[in-house]
């Protein structure tokens, strides 16, 4: 794979122990980049490493633990193991259920995770990056972020966050010589609606009623970091997720309509008494 700009030599994959962040940190191995592999978990990113490591015997596979809530663990870890001119922020939580539902402590593990998080770690590695005039961010949003997705609010308010943190970035580090991306998949197959938490809402009935074919992680990490090599602002992996930005964009009217469909299906799924998360 062609690099605009050079390749990552080294690089940070967060919530790597599985789904999309164990997927990408296999197809950065791929692409002979050394990687660690960092989760809450140690236990589960070396489990993670050693499954990759035995695809690839020559990839150079570290495991580390890193909860991307507490500022100092990016730090702590780039100097233990970097440095990195790749960081990927793809650590993050799924909560499903609507507003009237919820409380206010049920936004606090979704903004630590999914924006607090990234903050912390683009704060960081990039002032060094951008010191050496080289580095690669890749902040792993969500389609939930450009289009509506009732009954997903918070998850939605996070990843819309991640994305207006991005585009930002991207043109203030363009210049210094980093190149910030940010991808926005749709339903992949990455078991995170099994471990999401659902507030108020039936999650079989809702589950059971996704009218779409999952795309499989790793064909979700190969778009990814073809994206980033190619330094693609927006990496949109998903058909559908395209089509819906493309309609939101074009016709807002429309982009609603599908929003308020959306809405109907987790109306329906709506438990008369809130049930166990």
């Amino acid at each position: 794979m062609r690099w605009r700009g050079g390749r990552p030599t080294r690089a940070l994959v967060t919530g790597g122990a599985g789904g999309i962040g164990r997927a990408v940190a296999r197809a950065l191995a791929a692409e002979q980049i050394s990687v660690v592999i960092s989760d809450r978990s140690l236990a589960a990113a070396e489990a993670a490493r050693a499954e990759i490591a035995r695809e690839f015997p020559a990839a150079e596979l570290w495991a580390a633990a890193l909860d991307v809530t507490e500022p100092t663990g990016f730090a702590r870890l780039e100097r233990e193991a970097g440095p990195f001119d790749l960081l990927v922020n793809n650590a993050g939580l799924g909560q499903v259920g609507e507003v009237r539902d919820l409380t206010l402590e049920d936004w606090e593990p979704l903004l630590a995770v999914n924006l607090r998080g990234v903050i912390h770690g683009v704060q960081a590695l990039y002032p060094a990056m951008a010191g050496r005039g080289r580095g690669w961010i890749l902040n792993v949003a969500s389609g939930a972020g450009l289009a509506p997705r009732p009954g997903m609010t918070p998850y939605a308010t996070t990843k819309a966050a991640v994305i207006g943190l991005s585009a930002s970035l991207r043109a203030e580090g363009g210049p210094l010589g980093v190149r910030v991306c940010c991808a926005c998949p749709g339903y992949v197959g990455t078991g995170i609606q099994d471990a999401s938490r659902f507030v108020g809402v039936s999650r079989e009935r809702l589950l059971s009623g996704i009218p779409l074919r999952p795309l499989t992680a790793e064909r979700c990490a190969e778009r990814l970091v073809r994206g980033l090599a190619r330094d693609q602002a927006l990496i949109l992996p998903n058909r559908v997720t395209r089509l819906e930005w493309w309609l939101g964009r074009l016709s807002p009217w429309l982009g609603g309509v599908l929003g308020r469909w959306r809405g109907g299906r987790i109306r329906a799924a709506r438990l008369t008494v809130a049930g166990p998360p």
